[in-house]
């Protein structure tokens, strides 16, 4: 008599049986239940450490024999629970690309605006600017943006150019 697992079906079954079904008894399927713990999820990150910093953290994770996820992992945990004696913030984040304020929005200019936006564009164009960098540019300088109030895309600014 052969041997059949006894989540698949007999090769003389006249349907198969779906995969969800092979596959129910791993232990990444039934972790899933309704009445079941959720399982540990791991999240990837990407961080860009100073040369010296990094050396550091390896160095202690050889000594302490953890793994340097975990070296990295307690570093963060420490991080975002401790208090610094200072006011300033922790982590420091990029300066963005403009103050905060009411954005120019190309869609919305009257046609003599938009006229002028276009020569403007042309003009950069010629100068050898890339689409990407002309959005970029007019943003830093004038806010010109779409209605979502981020830079115009470069297919924007390349259709403006075509017009």
């Amino acid at each position: 008599m052969a041997y059949i697992r006894p989540f698949l079906r007999s090769p003389l079954a006249a349907t198969p049986e779906p995969p969800y079904q092979a596959r129910a008894n791993t232990v990444e399927h039934t972790a899933r239940g309704k009445d079941m713990q959720p399982m540990n999820r791991h999240h990837q990150i990407a961080v860009q450490l100073k040369p010296s910093t990094f050396q550091v953290l390896k160095q202690y994770s050889k000594t302490t024999g953890r793994s340097y996820a975990t070296v990295i992992t307690e570093a963060l945990e420490l991080l975002a629970t401790s208090t610094g004696e200072t006011s300033q913030p922790l982590v420091k984040t990029s300066q963005p690309l403009v103050e905060a304020s009411q954005p120019l929005i190309y869609a919305k200019l009257d046609t003599e605006d938009q006229t002028l936006w276009k020569k403007r564009v042309r003009q950069l164009r010629e100068g050898g600017k890339s689409y990407a960098a002309i959005s970029k540019i007019l943003f830093q300088e004038s806010q010109l943006s779409g209605q979502d109030g981020l830079p115009l895309s470069p297919s924007t600014i390349r259709s403006i150019c075509s017009l």
